[in-house]
């Protein structure tokens, strides 16, 4: 389907650029975009628990972040993700990537593989935005040479260039007093 298609490329692509998932949801309900569940009711006419006829374009971040770790846009099908303990038990209990069965390339890719990656990695290293509203590119990527730990920052209003300070915490990790700096 083309036109969903075009919905996915543009999640995609705003996520390479730095969105994240809240972002992204409230740009699609703004651009009214619909979600995928009024989207297979006014195509298919599936229902879905999730569908809400009232508000068609009603995206929440859990679904754009589900969609961005979803490897059925690169061509990958995952099979036995989902298994329940019992068949009295209706409960659905996930299952790690490496206990799925993978078919690689089972059908044309949505997105190609650079951007899959590329928004993987922005995905590992979640940020957020500063009480001035703004995301500050280095956060997330200062980290502690000792601990690995990500260390904060902060930009100081006062300063006219919007300066870049990490803040200098102090941790324990054990018994071992670790300050963290850049």
């Amino acid at each position: 389907d083309d036109e969903a298609a075009s919905v996915v490329r543009y999640i995609f692509s705003l996520c390479t650029a730095g969105s994240g998932p809240t972002q992204i949801a409230k740009r699609l309900q703004k651009e009214q975009i619909l979600c995928p569940a009024m989207y297979a009711y006014e195509k298919f006419g599936s229902k879905h628990s999730g569908l809400s006829l009232d508000k068609p374009c009603n995206w929440s971040s859990d679904t754009v972040a589900d969609m961005l770790e979803n490897e059925i846009y690169i061509g990958n099908t995952l099979n036995f993700r989902y298994s329940r303990k019992s068949y009295k038990d209706k409960r659905k209990v996930e299952h790690a990537r490496e206990e799925c069965l993978v078919i690689e390339g089972s059908h044309e890719p949505i997105i190609g593989r650079e951007t899959w990656d590329i928004v993987q990695r922005v995905r590992q290293h979640k940020r957020r935005r500063t009480n001035m509203g703004e995301q500050n590119k280095f956060s997330g990527l200062v980290v502690c040479a000792d601990c690995d730990g990500t260390a904060s920052g902060t930009i100081y209003e006062s300063h006219a260039d919007q300066l870049y300070l990490p803040d200098v915490q102090t941790v324990w990790q054990g018994s071992m007093h670790i300050s963290l700096h850049s």
